[in-house]
C-alpha cells in the first residue's frame, strides 16, 4: 500500500531525526572534562548505558509498524461494518419491492373479480301484436268468403300500418296486426265484408292478380 509506505518511511525519518537531535543535545550539555575521561576510559561502557542510536530507530520502526498494524485493522473493521449495514439495506429493499409487487398483484386481482363482467347482448325481442297470424288468417277468409288461400299470412307495412299480407287466387287481403281490421281486401275489388277499403294496397309480385300499380312495404 502507498499509504502504509509513506508512513513507515516518515516514521524512520522522524526517529533519525530525533536520535541525531536527542545526541547533539547531549554533546553539548556535557562538561569539558567529559570528553578527557570518555578518551580515557572508553573501553568501561556498561550495558545499562543509554540504548544505541540503532536500538532507538528499531524500536520507533516497531512502534510505527504496530501504529499502522492497528490502523490497517480498524480500517478494516470500518469496511466490513459499511458492508454489513449495505447488505441489510439491500435485503430491506429487496423485501420492501417484493411486499410491494404483492400487493400490486392482490389489487389488480381484486379490480378484475369486482368488474362487472360485460353482459350478453340482448337477443332483439320479437314484436308482438294483439292479432296473431292464425287470428289474422281467420279474418282474412271470412272478408275473401273463404276463398281458395295461396300464400300464409306475413308481417308487412301497408300505408304506414302493420299488417297481415294474406294470398288468395283473387287477390290479397291486409288485415292489421294491432286492431284487426281489414285494411284491403283485394277479392273483393274494393273494401268487401263491411271493412273500409284501402286505398293503396301494396303488390306483392303480379303472378297472384294484384294490381300492378299498387306498392306495399315489407318488414325485413
Amino acid at each position: 500500500m502507498t499509504q502504509k509506505t509513506a508512513l513507515i518511511v516518515s516514521a524512520i525519518l522522524t526517529a533519525f531525526v530525533l536520535v541525531v537531535g536527542g545526541g547533539v543535545i547531549a554533546r553539548v550539555s556535557q562538561p569539558d572534562a567529559a570528553p578527557a575521561q570518555a578518551a580515557a576510559a572508553p573501553a568501561q561502557a556498561t550495558p545499562t548505558q543509554a540504548p544505541t542510536a540503532a536500538a532507538q530507530v528499531a524500536d520507533v520502526m516497531a512502534q510505527a509498524q504496530a501504529l499502522l498494524q492497528q490502523r490497517d485493522a480498524e480500517y478494516r473493521q470500518l469496511i466490513d461494518q459499511a458492508n454489513q449495514r449495505l447488505a441489510a439495506m439491500n435485503q430491506q429493499q429487496a423485501a420492501a419491492q417484493a411486499a410491494q409487487a404483492a400487493q400490486a398483484a392482490q389489487a389488480a386481482q381484486a379490480a378484475q373479480s369486482a368488474a362487472p363482467r360485460p353482459a350478453a347482448p340482448a337477443r332483439a325481442a320479437a314484436p308482438q301484436f294483439a292479432i296473431s297470424p292464425d287470428a289474422a288468417l281467420s279474418i282474412a277468409l271470412q272478408a275473401a268468403n273463404n276463398a281458395t288461400m295461396i300464400r300464409t299470412p306475413e308481417l308487412v307495412r301497408f300505408e304506414g300500418k302493420v299488417a297481415y299480407e294474406v294470398g288468395f287466387t283473387k287477390g290479397a287481403v291486409y288485415v292489421d296486426a294491432n286492431t284487426g281490421a281489414v285494411l284491403y281486401n283485394g277479392t273483393q275489388g274494393q273494401g268487401g265484408g263491411g271493412h273500409p277499403a284501402a286505398t293503396q294496397p301494396p303488390a306483392s309480385g303480379d303472378d297472384h292478380g294484384h294490381d300492378g300499380e299498387h306498392e306495399s312495404e315489407h318488414e325485413g
